[in-house]
């Protein structure tokens, strides 16, 4: 999902996941930078909502406060140059 899709809205980049009352969703995010230079990136994200629970973690560490509040930001390296060889 949203590989290849370049904006900043987040057009063509969202998930929809439906659950049964009391079950537990993990989705996991991959992002990349496929630039030349390290770019800033701030994930925003909603909260509780009616009916449900939402937390955010980069690895282990709870994120959750500054995803909801628009202050989770990682800059992000550029994209490295890979080569390969065949013989």
């Amino acid at each position: 999902m949203g590989n290849g899709v370049y904006n900043a809205t987040g057009s063509g980049q969202i998930k929809t996941v439906k659950a049964k009352v009391g079950s537990t969703v993990k989705l996991n995010v991959e992002i990349q930078n496929d630039g030349n230079d390290t770019d800033p990136i701030t994930l925003t994200g909603p909260g509780t909502g009616n009916g449900f629970t939402v937390s955010y973690f980069d690895g282990s560490t709870d994120v959750s406060n500054a995803v909801k509040g628009g202050t989770c930001t990682f800059d992000l390296m550029a994209a490295r140059p890979t080569s390969s060889r065949s013989r």
